[in-house]
C-alpha cells in the first residue's frame, strides 16, 4: 500500500524540496530533510550512522549536538531488541501484517532506548511497545495514526519514555492531520493541528537538544509526509495551514 509504507518515499521526495527552501525556512537550520525522524522511527536493518548525514548540515551543528548524534550512533549499534519475533511465539503465525506490526514496535523500542539513559530502559521500552497500539497499514485514513497517538499520549509523563514519544506523537499528529483534511473533517483537523504545534513546542523545549533537532528537522519538511497532495487539495502542513 502507498499510504503507510510510502511515508518514507514521500519524505525522501520532500527532502529534495528542503534543499530549495528560502532563507527564512528552518530547513536551512537543520538541513537533513526529515532523515532524522526516519532513522529514529522507521524499521531498518542498518543502524544509524553519523557518516550518512548531510555533511554540510552536520558541520553546521554545535559541538553539543554532534556529541549527541555520536551517542545516538553508539546506542543504535548496541541496541538489542527484547521482543520475540512473530514466528517464535506460540499461537502467533507470521504473516505480512504481523511482521509489519512487529517491525514498527521494534523501531519504537529502539527509539526509546536511544533517547534515554535510564539503566532499565531496555525492559521499559519493550514493556511499552508490546502493549502499544500499532497498525500494520493505515490505508490512507485517520483512525490508525489517531489511535496510535491516543495510546502514546497516556505515557508522555514517564521521563524515560517521553523523548521518543514526543517525536512519535509529532509524526502521528502530522499524518493524522493530512488524513483528516482528506476526509473533510474540519473540527478534528483543527484539534490535531493544535496538538502538533504544542508537541513541536514541547519537543523544542525538551532538555535533550537532540529531541528538538529531530523535531525541527521533521517540521522543516515541506508539504505532505503521508497522504499524497492530490488527495488534500495540494500540499498541507499543520504549522502553516488553518482549515476553516
Amino acid at each position: 500500500m502507498y499510504w503507510k509504507t510510502g511515508i518514507g518515499i514521500i519524505l525522501a521526495l520532500a527532502a529534495t524540496l528542503c534543499s530549495c527552501a528560502t532563507a527564512g525556512n528552518q530547513a536551512l537550520r537543520t538541513g537533513f530533510g526529515g532523515m532524522l525522524i526516519r532513522a529514529l522511527l522507521e524499521p531498518s536493518r542498518e543502524p544509524f550512522r553519523v557518516a550518512d548525514l548531510n555533511p554540510a548540515a552536520y558541520a553546521s551543528l554545535p559541538d553539543s549536538l554532534k556529541a549527541r548524534l555520536a551517542v545516538w550512533e553508539t546506542r543504535a549499534t548496541g541496541f538489542r531488541s527484547r521482543l520475540s519475533p512473530p514466528g517464535s511465539v506460540a499461537g502467533i503465525a507470521e504473516g505480512p501484517e504481523v511482521r509489519a506490526i512487529y517491525e514498527t514496535r521494534q523501531a519504537l523500542e529502539r527509539a526509546i532506548f536511544i533517547l534515554s539513559d535510564d539503566p532499565d530502559i531496555g525492559d521499559a521500552a519493550a514493556d511499552y511497545v508490546i502493549r502499544a497500539k500499532i497498525y500494520s497499514d493505515w490505508q490512507g485514513v485517520s483512525i490508525p495514526p489517531l489511535a496510535e497517538a491516543v495510546y502514546a499520549e497516556r505515557f508522555t509523563e514517564d521521563p524515560a519514555l517521553r523523548p521518543a514519544l514526543l517525536l512519535f506523537l509529532l509524526h502521528r499528529y502530522r499524518c493524522a492531520y493530512e488524513a483528516l483534511i482528506k476526509e473533510g473533517e474540519i473540527i478534528p483537523t483543527r484539534e490535531y493541528r493544535d496538538k502538533y504545534r504544542e508537541t513541536l513546542r514541547l519537543a523544542r523545549e525538551h532538555p535533550d537538544p537532540l529531541v528538538g533537532l529531530v523535531a525541527d528537522d521533521f517540521d522543516a519538511v515541506p508539504g505532505n509526509v503521508s497522504i499524497p497532495p492530490r488527495f488534500t487539495g495540494g500540499p498541507v502542513h499543520p504549522r502553516e495551514n488553518a482549515p476553516e
